[in-house]
């Protein structure tokens, strides 16, 4: 990290520092390299790395009660005894305003809470809602309007992870509430087809909510194809439209074909990896799946010795940067067109009508009771 100098090595190491050891730990060790040797050759580097460090995962910093004490003293020489270190240079206050100026950021960040923050819970009355679910496709040409406005929601929670909210240890909670908020969203789209209560009108309902699926598709908005079609094919719904004449069967087979799990889901790896270069949003469960399936299937742990001395697999951090690095490369490239806010907000009030699953299930039974068919 210090000795041999490389940026690729840097950011795989900081991203994966929960399999390394505790952040505490990891900057004593930095600055007993430097301090209190002023004239260390590996001062610069040293110092390269912690601001890098405190740029890119600030909280780190938030949880270190070392660094806590450094930055309450920015302004005046730093001396903490227990650890042999003294901060009395220029250098050492540029860097603790680096650090200050990080943590001021993630604090901001904790206290502004995401706009799309209330999708993880259900409402207690979301019918009081439900005049905006059932005004939300009026038209056909309805369908490419929505497409267009929950692509610009996913690709706002794409630019909310970081790194470290795609490893299993993260200390971010956006990587639980994500798979959380699909669920959501997949309700969500289940309650807009059932809330109607005749089963041509639902029916009309899915045929729209297809057409948006096809919209995502050609959008790249892979994410919010996913949260339709789970939406439209649970057993609530399904169980009402599948008999319907009227139903899109065609265009529901090919949107199947796309987000099938068949083969690890290769239709949508192939079409996904045909898309790198333009604005895309993966679909992040599949994200998270291989990441947790390539935590669980190589060892943390090299090998350890008889006097504690542990070996990191460092060649598991490197692939999982890879990984992470891969799917952060879809944030680069964003969608030019505007939102609108009238949109907008039919959308985000329509959303708060969504029913748990028992509360669908009801609603399923209210138009077609159990045993009619």
């Amino acid at each position: 990290l210090i000795e041999v100098p490389s940026s690729l090595f840097m950011e795989n190491f900081l991203l994966t520092l929960p399999y390394h050891a505790e952040p505490d730990y990891v900057v004593r060790l930095l600055l007993k390299r430097t301090y209190p040797q002023i004239d260390s050759p590996w001062r610069p580097r040293i110092f390269a790395v912690l601001k890098k460090w405190a740029q890119t995962y600030p909280e780190d910093f938030g949880q270190t009660d070392l660094l806590r004490n450094l930055l309450a003293q920015a302004k005046e020489i730093t001396d903490l005894d227990k650890h042999g270190i003294t901060f009395h240079d220029r250098e050492a206050e540029r860097l603790l305003r680096a650090l200050t100026s990080s943590l001021k950021t993630m604090r901001k960040e904790i206290e502004t809470p995401l706009e799309f923050a209330m999708w993880p819970s259900f409402l207690a009355d979301p019918q009081q809602y439900d005049a905006y679910a059932i005004n939300l496709f009026k038209q056909d040409k309805d369908t490419k309007v929505v497409a267009f406005e929950m692509a610009v929601l996913a690709q706002q929670r794409l630019q909310s992870l970081s790194g470290r909210d795609f490893i299993k240890k993260g200390y971010s909670e956006t990587r639980r509430n994500q798979m959380v908020i699909s669920e959501h969203m997949a309700r969500w789209v289940g309650t807009t087809v059932l809330i109607h209560r005749e089963p041509k009108v639902c029916c009309q309902t899915v045929n729209r909510w297809l057409k948006t699926a096809r919209e995502c598709l050609d959008m790249n908005n892979f994410n919010s194809l996913f949260e339709i079609m789970v939406g439209l094919q649970q057993t609530p719904v399904m169980r009402i439209v599948k008999t319907e004449d009227q139903l899109d069967s065609k265009l529901l087979a090919d949107l199947k074909h796309i987000t099938a799990m068949d083969n690890n889901y290769k239709a949508y790896r192939t079409a996904l990896f045909r898309e790198k270069g333009r604005p895309c949003v993966p679909y992040f469960g599949v994200l998270l799946r291989d990441m947790l399936g390539y935590e669980e299937a190589k060892p943390k742990i090299k090998s350890k010795f008889e006097d504690g001395t542990v070996w990191v697999n460092l060649k598991k951090c490197e692939r999982m940067g890879q990984l992470v690095s891969d799917a952060l490369l879809f944030k680069g490239n964003r969608y030019s067109h505007r939102s609108s806010k009238k949109t907008r907000a039919l959308i985000e009030n329509s959303m708060r009508s969504a029913r748990n699953e028992d509360a669908l299930y009801e609603l399923s039974y209210e138009i077609r009771p159990r045993g009619v068919r």
